[in-house]
């Protein structure tokens, strides 16, 4: 008996394992994500709408050194001088060979020993008296630091067959002149009729950048204007425009340039103007810091523009000069009988 159980322990130590229970089957890995796309921020309709008008609105008053055909033009002035154009009607706008102080313009003493036709026209007697413009009035109400030109606005209005011509002292060439489409007159032309330039377009040498236009022929002038309805109302327009401008950098502020004249030169000599600032920027005529492109410089240049005094208007048509057109001369004939007839 003790042997057979020995025998079928035996038996049983010799059987082969029970199979150990199976791994589970690994889980499948998850799919991989799609890329999740950043989503674009919503379009403002207002301000988009805002952006487009007031780039209209610029592209309207840019200019760059290469060319300028427009004969609309403003300048700022004083209450005195609005009392010497009431005081004599028939007096002239351009009334003055120098500054207040006696000095003369940056302009004529870069002209003093110019040997071009037109130079040479401005040099004479009695073609000396000047008055300084800009095709805008905003981009010079606020004149330069220390000091403006006043704040009573004038509307010039050039003929519609005046010259334009433009100066670059340090340009190649230095002059060029065009009529009133923008095509370039001939030299030779120039020097027969330099009269016909009513102003000239000057691109400022000097450690500020600065261009102007020089209205230098009170007979190339057809009218100008004075507080008149259609004056204030340019001027209204243009400030509501830089406070919409304003409006629009303090949401987005732009990149202020480190060199202010270097940033206008470049500007100014460069290709049409596309965004919003550099359509800004060719509207300029001076170096001020009180035209850099920020909130708060628009935002004065409109308060400014709205302080404008409101005056009795002052309108003046500017007299064609006669044109003498040489006769050829007369002679009385007298007769002798032994001589026959003379001249």
């Amino acid at each position: 008996m003790v042997r057979r159980l020995a025998l079928a322990l035996a038996l049983l130590g010799c059987a082969d394992p029970a199979p150990a229970p199976s791994a589970p089957a690994p889980e499948p890995e998850p799919a991989a994500m799609a890329p999740v796309e950043a989503t674009p921020e919503p379009v403002d309709p207002a301000r988009a709408q805002r952006v487009e008008a007031l780039e209209s609105w610029l592209s309207g008053c840019a200019v760059t050194d290469a060319s300028l055909s427009e004969h609309k033009l403003y300048t700022w002035t004083r209450p005195e001088q609005i009392d010497e154009l009431r005081a004599a009607p028939r007096g002239a706008l351009l009334s003055r060979e120098r500054s207040a102080s006696g000095d003369l313009s940056l302009f004529d003493e870069a002209i003093a020993d110019d040997p071009h036709p037109v130079a040479r026209f401005l040099r004479r007697r009695g073609q000396r008296t000047r008055r300084f413009a800009w095709v805008t009035p905003w981009a010079t109400r606020m004149g330069w630091e220390g000091g403006d030109y006043g704040d009573r606005l004038i509307e010039v209005t050039l003929r519609d067959d005046a010259w334009i011509a433009r100066f670059d002292p340090t340009g190649a060439p230095r002059w060029r002149v065009v009529d009133a489409d923008g095509a370039e007159v001939s030299e030779r032309d120039v020097a027969r009729s330099p009269e016909r330039v009513g102003a000239v377009h000057h691109v400022g040498d000097g450690p500020r950048a600065f261009r102007e236009v020089v209205l230098v022929n009170e007979a190339q002038i057809e009218r100008w204007a004075y507080a008149t309805d259609a004056i204030r109302e340019r001027v209204r327009a243009d400030a509501g425009r830089l406070r919409e401008l304003a409006t629009t950098w303090r949401e987005a502020p732009p990149a202020l340039p480190a060199d202010l004249d270097a940033w206008l030169r470049e500007g100014w000599a460069g290709p049409p103007a596309t965004d919003l600032v550099s359509r800004y920027r060719a509207c300029l005529a001076l170096g001020s810091d009180a035209y850099a492109p920020e909130a708060d410089r628009a935002d004065t240049i409109a308060a400014l523009l709205d302080a404008v005094p409101v005056d009795e208007p002052m309108e003046r048509s500017v007299p064609r000069p006669r044109r003498v057109v040489p006769q050829a001369p007369t002679y009385n004939v007298w007769c002798d009988p032994s001589m026959g007839c003379h001249p």
